[in-house]
This record gives C-alpha cells, sequence and structure tokens, in this order.
C-alpha cells in the first residue's frame, strides 16, 4: 500500500510543502513566502497554517497521511528543536524552539524536523544519486555551503543534531576567522558568495586579466558574484577558471576530510553552485583522486540528481522512511 507524508522545506526566505509518496513523487505543492525563522510565534503559525492547507485540500481527501517532515535552516537537535543560527553559529536560542512538538501537538500527527541540508541529502540518499550506496556524504553548496550525513540509509545527527554542517569543515587553520569562530571554514572558500568575493579580489590585483567578468558586470568590480565568474569560464576566461579551480580544490579538500572520517560510498554535491556541473565536479574530483587516501581515491564525486525538490522530498522522507 502506498505511503503518504507531507514535506515542508523552510528555507530563510521561501516556504515549500508538497503531499509525497514513498517513492519520493510530488503529487501536490504549495509555495509561499517565509514570515523568517526567527520571527517566533508568527513564524510557527505560518508553518501550522500551511500544513493544514494541505491536509484540508482536495489532494489529501481520502488519503492516510502518516505524518509530516520539516527540512529547515539553523541547528536543529535530536528532538527537533531549533537551537541555533547558521548565519552566526555561535549564536545559542535559549530556550529552543520546540517546532517538532508545537507543530505535533496542533496538527496531531508526528512531526520530524531536520536541518534543511540534512534533509536534502537524504532525499538523495534514498531516491536520488546516492539511492544504490548506504552510506552517503552530501555537501550543498549555495550562498554558503551546508551538507548532510547518511550512513546505513539513516540521517547521522551526532550528540546534539549538528552533524553534517560540512561547511565549517577546517579548510585553513591559520585562515581568517568567520562569523561563526571557525577559522579558514570549506564556506569560506567554496560556496558561491567566497566564488565571487575571490574573484572581486583577484580582478582587483590584475584588472586586465579580469576584463571579461568586469564586463559581465557593467564595469562594476562590486556586482561580480558567482554567476558572472561561471559564464566567464563558460567563454574561455582564464581567470575565472584560476578562481572556480580554487575553489573546487577547497570543496575537496573537505570532500577528502570526510572520506578520510567516514569512507563513504559516495561524495554528492547539491545545490546552486553544483548546478555548474562539470565547471566544479572536476576539481573536487581531481583533489580527491590526487590527496585522499590511496586506497579511496576511486570514492566517486557525483552532482545530485533531485535539484532544488530534494528538500521538500527529503522533509517528508523523515516519515517516508522512519
Amino acid at each position: 500500500m502506498t505511503r503518504y507524508a507531507i514535506g515542508i522545506d523552510a528555507g530563510a526566505t521561501n516556504l515549500r510543502c508538497a503531499l509525497v509518496n514513498d517513492q519520493g513523487q510530488i503529487l501536490f505543492e504549495i509555495r509561499e513566502p517565509s514570515k523568517g525563522i526567527w520571527n517566533g510565534a508568527a513564524y510557527m503559525d505560518q508553518l501550522t497554517a500551511l500544513a493544514q492547507r494541505m491536509l484540508a485540500g482536495p489532494v489529501c481527501q481520502g488519503l492516510r497521511i502518516d505524518g509530516l517532515g520539516i527540512g529547515t535552516c539553523g541547528q536543529v537537535d535530536l528532538k527537533g528543536e531549533l537551537f541555533g543560527h547558521n548565519g552566526d553559529p555561535s549564536v545559542k536560542i535559549d530556550p529552543p524552539v520546540p517546532i517538532a512538538a508545537i507543530l505535533s501537538a496542533r496538527l496531531g500527527m508526528p512531526v520530524k524536523v531536520v536541518n534543511d541540508g540534512q534533509a536534502a541529502i537524504f532525499a538523495e540518499a534514498i531516491y536520488g544519486a546516492g539511492r544504490d550506496v548506504q552510506n552517503v556524504v552530501g555537501f550543498t553548496i549555495g550562498t554558503g555551503i551546508g551538507g548532510g550525513i547518511v550512513l546505513n540509509k539513516r540521517i547521522y545527527q551526532g550528540a546534539q543534531g549538528i552533524a553534517g554542517h560540512l561547511g565549517f569543515l577546517i579548510i585553513d587553520f591559520e585562515g581568517e576567522l568567520s562569523v561563526s569562530g571557525v577559522p579558514g571554514p570549506a564556506e569560506d572558500y567554496g560556496s558561491g558568495t567566497s566564488i565571487g568575493r575571490i574573484a572581486r579580489k583577484r580582478i582587483a590585483g590584475d584588472p586586465e586579466r579580469g576584463k571579461l567578468m568586469l564586463e559581465l558586470a557593467d564595469g562594476r568590480i562590486g556586482d561580480v558574484t558567482g554567476f558572472q565568474v561561471f559564464e566567464a569560464v563558460k567563454r574561455g576566461d582564464p581567470l575565472a577558471r584560476e578562481v572556480v579551480e580554487y575553489c573546487g580544490k577547497a570543496i575537496g579538500a573537505a570532500a577528502v576530510s570526510m572520506i578520510h572520517a567516514l569512507n563513504p560510498d559516495i561524495i554528492l554535491l547539491s545545490g546552486g553552485v553544483a548546478d555548474q556541473g562539470d565547471l566544479l565536479v572536476r576539481p573536487v574530483r581531481d583533489y580527491v583522486r590526487t590527496y585522499a587516501l590511496y586506497n579511496t581515491r576511486n570514492t566517486p564525486v557525483r552532482i545530485a540528481e533531485l535539484g532544488s525538490q530534494a528538500g521538500v522530498i527529503g522533509a517528508a522522507a523523515l516519515i517516508l522512511n522512519d
């Protein structure tokens, strides 16, 4: 018998709610702007209303809905409570916000909550690029870097729930302190934001070599972002390629650390930056093949398959794969 669950992908700016079946298929979806995860009661009311709207809709009538899963930005503990802020992970939310308990009481159904990166990689491990293996480490690469760890087809959350925050793996122990207080983290070298920042620095040092990226940004160096960098690479720009390869090596170094720590079956790259495909995958894969321990150098490095649907599918999978 087919099983069904509701999944909510609660990003920083938008909410995505979907009815998902146990094959990982989205049957119906609602999207709306988020009132903000840090907006307390109003945010909880919005999550509640969104789930109720889905449950009351015609697509759910006559179906047994097993529960609600949520992937949210921020740090989430093992009880489904929001207790930390990824934008500034040194910030502690005290007392934690018991998202799972509140929504379970309001909706009268099981509710599970994890970090949104964990949810996205879980979806890939169950229904996407990692479906044929047991152990997956995945990086979600966009404005920042997140991720998830799936061991034996289960999300590994660690002692406090924050395992998989791979953007805070240290790439340079003498590097600048990030806002989180972590020196030289992967996020500061390999994220979309960092690709733009590093490109701007190199253009400032050699405007002639950075001419194409400047042209793509209408001559304004401050407007050079990852978008212009990748577009310049596609047009054969050497400096842009150097920037992408440099940032890809940083992600590769983080991947090698995870290979040495967990020996996964596969490394996955997902998110907006990873959608650039071989432009990013190749330097990551090359780094793994060169610098991982010899017997692990063949660990596959692949692009995720589910795209922007991964978060909401992974959220529902928390219920469907319990």
